[in-house]
């Protein structure tokens, strides 16, 4: 066998992310944590030279999130020729098998606060 899969509770194979949603899912209801579901994050707010929070749009407004760190885990940009061609000017105008949606938002918001790319021509 090539990998390990977990199985639910009547020996069924499941996939690893369902496992792992559900598994974590449950112990953060139980620590009491908030889960907000399909947030857009647009700003990472910032306490001098340090990000302190989050501020993101909800279907019920916007939602400020203060932590002592912050960690951005996104996705690319190469479904957003404009970024694409910013990046690698020889891509321009290329056929990606990116969904649309692949825009590279958190590089915006994360340029604003300067942070530091590198390999960004890596698309």
């Amino acid at each position: 066998m090539r990998s390990h899969r977990p199985v639910d509770d009547k020996g069924k194979i499941i996939s690893v992310g369902t496992y792992l949603v559900e598994k974590l899912g449950a112990e953060a209801q139980k620590l009491g944590v908030k889960i907000s579901f399909n947030p857009k994050v647009n700003e990472i707010v910032m306490d001098g030279n340090e990000a302190s929070g989050v501020k993101a749009e909800t279907k019920d407004g916007v939602l400020t999130v203060k932590a002592k760190a912050v960690v951005v885990a996104s996705g690319g940009f190469g479904g957003y020729d404009a970024m694409v061609s910013k990046y690698r000017p020889d891509l321009k105008g290329y056929v990606s098998t990116n969904a649309p949606t692949i825009e590279g938002d958190a590089i915006n918001f994360l340029e604003k606060i300067g942070a530091n790319f590198v390999d960004m021509d890596q698309i």
